[in-house]
């Protein structure tokens, strides 16, 4: 399998943690608030690191494209685009 693997010495300033501010917020919330506070491009990356079982197995799958065989801290990507996703 083909892999390829960033020569980057730092971080990418354009990626922004965006945790949850308050307890009890739901994912649909916090994917609202995360579409108003990113940045002015139009779409964004999501990812997503569940806690279950079968999130795990998934994790330790996608584990073997890895340059170092470990799982990785999420296990599902998505892609937000402001002008197309609709949240009720």
């Amino acid at each position: 399998m083909k892999v390829h693997a960033s020569r980057s010495k730092c971080c990418n300033p354009s990626l922004n943690l965006q945790k949850r501010t308050k307890k009890g917020e739901g994912n649909v919330e916090w994917i609202k608030r995360c579409l108003h506070c990113g940045s002015p491009e139009d779409g964004s990356v999501i990812l997503v690191g569940g806690a279950n079982l079968s999130h795990f197995r998934m994790r330790v799958a996608q584990s073997y494209a890895r340059r170092d065989l470990l799982p990785s801290f999420w296990s599902h990507a998505a892609i937000l685009v402001k002008k197309t996703i609709r949240l009720t």
